[in-house]
């Protein structure tokens, strides 16, 4: 519940590097989109009441894409991220 400690950048890429990388794997992912002005730690919150909720065990990992963010919008009332938490089968 450490929402604001990043521990690495994610990023798509075309080239499969393998070395000093963490690939994301195809599997089920509990997700949402989050629209500020809500912070992220509320959005995780209600992620991880959810899954509690529907019996859902979360893996180690989740992700954030900026779908709109600073490069794209002056008003950060508009921001929109991508949240995305491992499920685990």
């Amino acid at each position: 519940r450490d929402y604001l400690n990043f521990s690495y950048l994610f990023m798509k890429i075309e080239k499969d590097i393998r070395r000093n990388t963490h690939i994301r794997e195809e599997g089920s992912y509990l997700c949402a989109w989050h629209k500020v002005p809500m912070i992220n730690s509320e959005y995780y919150e209600r992620m991880l009441a959810y899954a509690e909720q529907c019996n859902l065990i979360i893996g180690p990992y989740a992700y954030e894409e900026y779908l709109v963010a600073d490069i794209a919008q002056k008003d950060h009332t508009r921001y929109v991220t991508y949240i995305r938490m491992d499920l685990v089968d």
